[in-house]
């Protein structure tokens, strides 16, 4: 026997998580953006630049993930 033989082993399969299961539904995604659309109208200018930048950090983040 070699010593490259004797080092070789295998590791436990580990398993994957559903793509389904890491996305959010078709309902839940329209209340978040009509949530994120109409709270600007009753907020302070301050408030929707803080807005605008989660979102647009949001954007960002997605952009990363592809």
């Amino acid at each position: 026997m070699s010593a490259v033989e004797d080092v070789v082993t295998e590791a436990p399969a580990v398993e994957a998580v559903p793509k389904r299961a890491m996305t959010l539904g078709y309902g839940t995604s329209l209340a978040i953006l009509a949530l994120l659309i109409v709270v600007p109208l009753f907020r302070e200018e301050f408030h929707h630049l803080q807005l605008t930048m989660l979102l647009i950090y949001g954007l960002a983040v997605l952009a990363l993930n592809i």
